[in-house]
């Protein structure tokens, strides 16, 4: 059974670090430890481009977060992927129409490639090495 997922722009925001300081702390810390501009973000088109990007980030971490053990989305790098974005909080309700659209995509490829694979690829694209959204995804402690 494929795990149940739920997204919203208030998920993003909890994703974000909606906790102390919320989203100003996590781009705040981002910015300090240096981190690189992810690729596909940096070099996205237009901005609506980089929504999408962003919401496909934000909805596979998360669900690899439920589905694969382990794993757990990096909070400093999402928000850095939004801040690259120039995401704006009156954005909110379309990121939340895109991770949704982006959610049918990503569990129909989890369901056809199945847990193993699909956690194994993920992680190789979002993990520190990652080619889509480096280290938007780590392994837990």
């Amino acid at each position: 059974m494929t795990p149940a997922a739920t997204f919203s722009a208030g998920t993003a925001r909890v994703a974000l670090g909606g906790r102390a300081g919320g989203l100003h702390w996590c781009a705040r810390l981002a910015a300090t430890l240096a981190v690189a501009l992810t690729f596909e973000v940096a070099h996205a088109q237009s901005h609506a481009d980089q929504l999408k990007v962003y919401a496909r980030t934000l909805s596979t971490t998360t669900f690899a977060e439920q589905a694969c053990s382990g794993l757990r989305a990096s909070a400093p790098k999402l928000a850095l992927l939004r801040m690259q974005a120039r995401i704006t909080d009156s954005e909110d309700a379309v990121i939340a129409d895109r991770i949704r659209e982006s959610t049918a995509a990503v569990i129909a490829a989890y369901e056809r490639s199945g847990k193993d694979a699909w956690c194994a690829d993920t992680y190789r694209q979002f993990g520190p090495d990652g080619a889509l959204a480096k280290g938007a995804l780590e392994k837990k402690p």
